[in-house]
């Protein structure tokens, strides 16, 4: 036995559900084993950030701006669900995966057949829901007449992937298995339309059981002779106005209005007085309301029996509906991803074992969908192994830097999933885990700063990275001070370069990180291109390569709607700020003034002469007071240079 604990808690976990579910576990047809490690790890942070699924900003439904949105154009439930789990754990199997882009790629370059494979599988019900509640004896007559429905289309769709070519599509089409047998016996037993509630009846076709037709017969006489009593009794009394009714206190009487009842003969029995009409019964009408009834009573317990009859041979076939449901919903997603490769003008990629990147002509799937067509501009990404492995990216706020870093990301996880991507050409390596450090939150509950989470979310990235992982990070060190942030952001990089050699796309602000390509052999700089023109500035989105030295955050503020007179506030403080130390970065303008005006009111020998007079304290001999005197000493010191 391979995994001997797995099975043991396997066994366990269906002893549970079947003690407490009380009911039949047919649907569950085998145990498949599945590691972390078999598929493209993504952590939440990165499937939160990357919005995958859902958005980071609740919207309206149906106007989700997802990648599961743009990529999900199945027509079945279980093409639906299919790729969402295909998202959820994309594959690292080079040749399932390349399996996947066979199929995309002929239904992609066939667009007659895959039209015709999704009319087809528009009238495909539910298939895996269909036989849970089959095999936990749920299903209800109407299931039945949905899973016949389903089942009768599939030689129709197995007649159209089989003149398919690629060895992929020829596997799913010996998996849609002919169960006409089967879709013979529901559409032999149940009537087109049957009602929602077994025990109503109605539910067994005529010609299915003799017994039953036989008590139908004899409850359709019944209720004909009593339309012919109630004509019959008319004539007999002389009330035009009498009639029959049935209710379920009294079962069938004889109605009669009050201006009729002294035409009522004298054998009648008077069962129930209203204000207008009295109603009474007679021993020919009992006789034939207990005929009725019983039949009724009967019926109602044969056309249960015999639909649970039907049920239960339909649940003997739930390994084959199975394996249809999955050849269905494996067809559906396929033919959704050559959907979205024609309507957005996606590009097969090219996986392998290496390490090096390329994305020639990269765009972000979610974004270009909510412009007009051909808005986008596209960027090459390229990454290797040699020159690059590390992208410092720099450029002015709001210019689609971090754009750019999730487009990879999103283009590799697109390729792991068997999808086609939204560039010119692509070249990825097969990656073990993508993961983003971006967007500022805080944890209040937990008494976590956003500077806090920013720095657990790196932490946790680079515990888990390796050589095949590809990283965002995303102005690591904004939250704090200039200096400590950027002394971090720097650290970060250099770790990755020097310890782990993941490919990465850092992002920031810190201009002075450029000179880390100077330093570090496969760290290069990259900018996003933007211009000023007439005191605007105008962003070109373009990637180019260097490091950029200004961010433009006064111009983003005036685009954001800030009060003229602050906008120009700012301006005038800024422009002071780089007059008053022209020799610095400008990104750095504000720190330098303060440490040159620190640096004017101190001495720093006398400084030195406290810091050598610590250094030389020995702690560990020193008693508490001693130290404490010692401690008053230097204080004493301390303040008498400050009132210098």
């Amino acid at each position: 036995m391979e995994y001997p604990l797995g099975m043991q808690a396997a066994g366990v976990l269906l002893l549970y559900v079947s003690g407490t579910q009380m009911t039949s576990l047919s649907y569950i047809t085998r145990i498949r084993c599945f590691s972390i490690d078999d598929a493209l790890a993504i952590d939440p942070e990165t499937r939160r950030s990357l919005e995958l699924t859902d958005t980071i900003r609740p919207r309206q439904r149906g106007k989700e701006r997802t990648l599961l949105r743009v990529m999900d154009r199945t027509v079945t439930s279980m093409g639906g669900r299919l790729i969402r789990k295909w998202m959820d754990r994309p594959s690292k199997d080079l040749a399932d995966i390349a399996r996947r882009l066979d199929a995309v790629e002929e239904l992609a370059g066939d667009v007659i057949r895959r039209d015709d494979i999704r009319r087809v599988l528009s009238r495909v019900r539910d298939l895996e829901r269909l036989a849970a509640r089959i095999g936990t004896g749920g299903a209800n007559a109407r299931d039945l007449v949905a899973l016949a429905e389903s089942l009768s289309v599939i030689p129709e769709l197995k007649g159209i992937v089989d003149g398919t070519i690629c060895d992929a599509l020829q596997g799913l089409a010996s998996r849609l298995l002919d169960l006409g047998e089967l879709t013979h016996l529901i559409s032999l037993a149940i009537v087109d339309d049957p009602p929602h509630v077994l025990t109503d009846g109605g539910i067994i076709r005529k010609g299915y059981n003799a017994e039953l037709d036989k008590i139908r017969d004899t409850s359709a006489r019944s209720r004909e002779f009593l339309a012919s009593l109630e004509v019959s009794e008319k004539e007999k009394t002389g009330i035009k106005s009498l009639k029959v009714g049935y209710n379920q206190v009294f079962g069938y009487y004889f109605e009669v209005t009050r201006a009729n009842l002294h035409l009522v003969p004298e054998a009648w029995t008077r069962k129930q007085t209203l204000a207008g009409a009295e109603r009474f019964i007679t021993p020919e009408l009992k006789e034939h309301e207990t005929i009725i009834l019983k039949a009724k009573d009967r019926m109602a317990t044969l056309e249960y029996e015999l639909f649970s009859e039907v049920r239960d041979k339909v649940a003997c076939e739930i390994p084959n509906i199975q394996q249809v449901a999955e050849a269905v919903a494996e067809i559906d997603a396929l033919a959704s991803f050559a959907e979205s490769a024609g309507m957005y003008g996606y590009v097969r990629p090219i996986l392998h074992e290496g390490l090096d990147l390329e994305i020639i002509g990269a765009r972000h799937p979610v974004v270009e969908t909510s412009l007009p067509p051909g808005v986008f501009i596209p960027n090459d990404i390229r990454l290797d192994s040699e020159s690059c492995r590390i992208m410092v990216l720099t450029g002015p706020n709001m210019s689609g830097k971090s754009t750019l870093g999730k487009t990879a990301l999103l283009i590799t996880l697109m390729a792991h999933m068997g999808s086609f991507v939204p560039a010119s050409s692509a070249t990825i390596p097969l990656t073990d885990r993508i993961a983003v450090r971006a967007g500022s939150s805080e944890e209040i509950a937990e008494g976590k700063s956003t500077f806090m989470v920013e720095l657990l979310q790196t932490s946790l990235i680079i515990s888990q990275a390796t050589e095949r992982t590809l990283i965002f990070i995303d102005e690591l060190g904004s939250g704090t001070s200039t200096y400590d942030g950027m002394a971090i952001a720097q650290a970060v990089i250099e770790h990755i370069h020097d310890k782990i050699g993941a490919k990465t796309i850092f992002t920031t602000h810190f201009h002075e990180l450029a000179a880390l390509e100077d330093k570090l052999d496969r760290v290069r700089n990259f900018r996003v291109e933007a211009e000023e023109r007439g005191g605007e500035v105008v962003f070109l989105y373009t990637l180019s390569p260097g490091g950029c030295d200004k961010s433009y955050g006064i111009n983003v503020a005036k685009m954001a709607g800030m009060p003229r007179e602050l906008v120009r506030r700012a301006n005038a403080i800024l422009t002071e700020l780089e007059k008053r130390s022209p020799s610095r970065p400008q990104q750095m303008s504000l720190l330098a003034v303060l440490m040159d005006e620190a640096c004017a009111a101190s001495s720093p020998s006398k400084d030195q002469s406290i810091v050598e007079d610590i250094r030389e304290m020995d702690i560990d001999s020193m008693t508490p007071l001693e130290a404490l005197t010692r401690l008053a000493e230097l204080k004493s010191r301390i303040e008498g240079k400050e009132s210098l």
